[in-house]
């Protein structure tokens, strides 16, 4: 048996055929995400994609997708000018009476961290805090194989914890001095611009080559990493976890920035937690696909 599997992010759709063990079966199929389209575009090509990668031996399907997701329903309650038009949407029913399976669907930040808590660096410990940083940054606190999804179901949004060098800067979900606002790779790349940086680079990653030849791109990426260090400490402060994990595509960026990351991190901590282990997810690109699908598979379970 399989469960198909799709992310849905601010840029990029990505669909897939996870076996039960978490492996990522055949091809991924993605494709841009008609992000300004609205929702009913923004689920044509979802399904599309998880019409691409099905087979006879699906059973469920689990979807991982940006805002605050009520993952009992698997309705959008809440979401950000990223994907317009996107909170109300009501994602889990859809796909499920298009694709005729059962499907739920919960917070890309969750599905990261349900990844990681299977298959990554979290894997065999009974608890953990995961940061996920991308276009955007979310996580989750997994608590033996269960995310905490919070009573209105936006725990784990830790982009959007207040910072100091985030103070005046506009954040997509309309406030201002949010950690995503200058950390997250969109963040980043923003900073870059208002920075002076050239408008060449439009790439997040960009940025991380350019270290050696733009103060910009260093001071962007040093207050970035600086900036999240810190706030991963409060949250690490806070939660007490087994270990702490960044994930997500900024998460392979090079020592210069985990560097002042980690030193920020360690910084911040009480005394207690100084030996705390803080790792960066080595889970491939496809982790949010395979914590979707391992929460498809336990739901699946539970009924």
């Amino acid at each position: 048996m399989t469960t198909i599997a799709a992310d849905i992010g601010g840029t990029k759709i990505a669909a897939a055929r996870i076996t039960d063990t978490g492996q990522v079966e055949g091809d991924v199929v993605s494709v841009a995400t008609p992000a300004t389209a609205g929702p009913a575009a923004i689920l044509r090509a979802t399904i599309a994609c998880l019409r691409g990668v099905r087979d006879l031996t699906a059973t469920a399907v689990g979807i991982s997708c940006a805002g605050v997701v009520d993952a009992a329903e698997g309705r959008i309650v809440g979401a950000t000018q990223s994907l317009t038009g996107w909170a109300g949407t009501a994602v889990a029913a859809q796909i499920s009476e298009a694709l005729e399976l059962p499907t739920v669907a919960i917070g890309d930040g969750h599905a990261f961290a349900l990844g990681e808590a299977a298959y990554g660096q979290a894997a065999g410990r009974a608890t953990a805090l995961v940061l996920a940083v991308g276009t955007g940054i979310g996580g989750s606190y997994i608590d033996r194989g269960r995310p905490m999804l919070g009573s209105h179901w936006a725990a784990g949004h830790f982009g959007h914890l207040p910072v100091p060098q985030a103070m005046g800067i506009l954040c997509d979900c309309g406030r201002t001095g949010h950690l995503e606002a200058m950390a997250s790779g969109a963040g980043m790349l923003r900073a870059y611009h208002r920075a002076g940086g050239t408008r060449v680079v439009t790439q997040a990653r960009d940025l991380m080559n350019r270290l050696d030849t733009d103060v910009a791109a260093r001071t962007v990426i040093f207050d970035a990493a600086q900036a999240l260090g810190c706030a991963a400490g409060g949250l690490t402060n806070a939660f007490d976890p087994d270990i702490v994990v960044i994930a997500g595509g900024v998460a392979q960026a090079g020592a210069r920035w985990r560097d002042p990351l980690e030193a920020s991190f360690r910084a911040t901590l009480i005394p207690a937690l100084e030996a705390m282990p803080l790792a960066f997810s080595d889970g491939g690109a496809w982790l949010a696909l395979r914590g979707a699908a391992a929460y498809a598979q336990a739901m699946r379970s539970a009924r």
